[in-house]
């Protein structure tokens, strides 16, 4: 019985996510698309993305990262948070008449 809790015990511990262990692989996430929370890391189009609102901004191509300071709009890059707010909206952007 001690030895099925301790089996158990490291099962869990090797389930969890890491770093090239865990329930799937970085190269997983990496080829299909993902972002994992626990290790902080995402991939979008096979690039690494470090936060998770970037990796959201970058997966739908369009959205603003506060803690980045940067956005996109239909894919371009901008650092007008007003532009992506536009984007949304549908109307101009009024912070910097883009």
């Amino acid at each position: 019985m001690r030895k099925l809790i301790v089996s158990l015990f490291v099962l869990a511990i090797v389930s969890g996510c890491s770093q090239g262990m865990g329930n799937h692989s970085h190269d997983q996430i990496k080829n299909s698309g993902g972002y994992c929370k626990d290790c902080s890391v995402g991939y979008v189009d096979g690039k690494e993305v470090k936060c998770s609102s970037c990796y959201e901004m970058k997966k739908d191509k369009t959205g603003w990262c506060e803690g980045c300071k940067a956005g996109m709009v239909n894919g371009k890059k901008t650092s007008c948070k007003g532009c992506v707010d536009s984007a949304k909206s549908g109307e101009k952007c009024k912070s910097c008449k883009g």
